[in-house]
């Protein structure tokens, strides 16, 4: 017979199969490694690049060259409104005043 037509005689056979298990330990080696790591003192730039290499900060660094990009385009957008309403109409005054001009008193040079 299997063991699984006897509950009980799988249940002993499983707890039997821990008798020889104890706890593990890490390497001491590791764990003084670690706790060098821990207390070592970090530069700034080492603070620095840990700070940047954070997704979150790389979200907020494209969310503002995006914000940037949409500034300057609508700001350029009401300057170039602004600048058509003051600029047209000088524009045509001028060229209002030049298609007046009568140049039937430039001479020509023929001289052979």
């Amino acid at each position: 017979m299997t063991p699984y037509n006897q509950p009980d005689q799988h249940i002993n056979q499983t707890l039997n199969s821990l008798d020889g298990i104890s706890r593990a330990t890490a390497n001491p080696f590791l764990y003084t490694r670690i706790m060098a790591k821990l207390r070592q003192q970090q530069n700034p730039w080492e603070k620095a690049a840990r700070f940047i290499a954070r997704p979150a900060f790389a979200v907020l660094l494209i969310a503002f060259a995006l914000f940037i990009n949409l500034w300057v385009a609508v700001k350029n957008n009401d300057a170039k409104a602004m600048a058509k309403s003051t600029i047209v109409q000088p524009e045509q005054d001028f060229a209002a005043e030049f298609s007046t001009v009568n140049y039937a008193f430039t001479e020509t040079n023929n001289t052979k």
